[in-house]
């Protein structure tokens, strides 16, 4: 567990570097797509864009910031820029392209994660243990997911969720294509003011009015991500709270990854290590290399600008930096960056002396386990069958009779265990 704080230091310093890199990539692009043919710059912006979503740490919102602007730059002439060969002569009309061409851009990137990554990666069982897909919390995004028609918690958790991770998760879930599809179409409420903002920023320059628009356009991404983001919330705590039991009790077709779950847990349990079983040498560096990259990636999360300058997708690719005082890497970034590369040295010890130390014990115990293997499903597929017929009004029978008579805690724990249930709950006054 205690390893985590290196994974959490990194993953900080990825989140404020990534976007910039993003930047540099789609800047690239564009100076790279002038003078083309207009179908060829929807085409490559298309590609580009569908390269983007495939990666798990990019986000949607630059990709559609790069859209508008390239699009709408293209159609709309004004002193030193000419009409892309074959573009219509309209800002609004490349606007609305662009909208349209993100659109269809995010369905498209939609169907590929779910159907060429997710499903492909749900064939291993040991990435859908490691996932979690057998959990309530994911039981509970499943349920939401499956409900029949167009219901907002389901459009709240396809639009509001990461891009790539919710479309993988729909395709480890093996989820239907087209309902994911039909759920997702809201989203171009949010791809509105993300591809309007990226084509208000070609007119900056004529006056403050246009920058101004596309700093509204901002904004209002920003509101209604929140919006989907409490309506998912919303929609996943009333799954955990209604159908808690349903979502929690042992499935027939989750055995083999429960198995993989006990085996982990007394894997772990076999050659337990504290602290003070670890050598002072390595444990002193483990702690001096999570201390440098938990304060290197809290400094450059609450202090960017610091250690690394900002660059627009609309900015010339030209006068890019990449290191110095107005560089894109300041020298304290490329420091803090080295810095937390060292600190993972302290992480490496670690592991490899603990890897030393619990080989055999653990080799053991999995040569144990794998005598128990067979005898532990059988028992888990009968406490599978046991309580598949339990459901919802099952419960709540048994919970309203409870207070009108003793015997039906009794009854309650012979329906969970499968034994006689000859004593009947009394049936409440109210029920008919």
């Amino acid at each position: 567990m205690i390893t985590k704080i290196y994974v959490w230091g990194f993953l900080l310093i990825t989140y404020v570097l990534s976007p910039r890199l993003l930047n540099v990539f789609l800047a690239f692009l564009i100076s790279v797509l002038q003078g083309f043919q207009f179908w060829l710059i929807l085409l490559c912006t298309f590609a580009a864009g569908l390269s983007c979503f495939l990666l798990p740490p990019v986000p949607g919102v630059p990709v559609y910031l790069f859209g508008g602007f390239v699009i709408a730059a293209a159609c709309h002439s004004s002193e030193g820029r000419d009409l892309a060969p074959g573009a219509p002569d309209g800002f609004w009309i490349g606007a609305m392209i662009s909208v349209v061409l993100g659109f269809f851009l995010k369905l498209a990137a939609c169907a590929m994660q779910q159907k060429l990554i997710g499903e492909r990666l749900g064939y291993s069982i040991t990435i859908r243990q490691q996932v979690g897909v057998h959990k309530p919390f994911f039981r509970a995004v499943d349920a939401v997911l499956r409900e029949k028609g167009f219901t907002v918690g389901k459009a709240c958790v396809l639009c509001g969720g990461p891009d790539w991770p919710t479309s993988v998760l729909a395709g480890l879930l093996r989820l239907p294509l087209m309902d994911m599809e039909f759920g997702t179409l809201p989203i171009i409420m949010f791809i509105i003011p993300c591809c309007l903002s990226g084509a208000f920023y070609v007119r900056r320059t004529e006056s403050e009015f246009w920058e101004s628009a596309a700093d509204l356009m901002v904004a209002s991404t920003l509101f209604i991500n929140l919006a989907l983001w409490v309506g998912a919330a919303w929609a996943l705590q009333s799954q955990l709270e209604e159908n808690h039991f349903q979502l929690s009790k042992a499935l027939l077709q989750n055995v083999d990854l429960d198995w993989l779950d006990y085996r982990s847990e007394k894997l772990q349990q076999a050659c337990v290590i504290i602290w003070s079983d670890v050598p002072c040498c390595i444990a002193a560096a483990f702690v001096a290399g999570a201390a440098v990259v938990v304060v290197v990636g809290h400094l450059v999360y609450w202090l960017p600008t610091y250690f690394f300058n900002v660059f627009e997708i609309n900015d010339d690719i030209q006068e890019l930096v990449w290191l110095g005082s107005s560089g894109l890497f300041q020298y304290t970034g490329l420091a803090a960056i080295c810095a937390a590369i060292a600190g993972t040295c302290g992480w490496v010890i670690l592991e490899v002396w603990r890897s030393r130390k619990q080989r055999e014990p653990r080799a053991r115990e999995a040569e144990r386990l794998a005598m128990e293997e067979e005898a532990w499903k059988e028992q888990r597929r009968t406490e599978a069958a046991r309580v598949k017929g339990i459901n919802r009004s099952t419960m709540a029978h048994v919970r309203s009779s409870l207070s009108q008579n003793a015997s039906a805690q009794a009854y309650k724990e012979a329906l969970l265990t499968g034994g006689p249930t000859d004593t009947e709950p009394a049936a409440s006054p109210c029920s008919v």
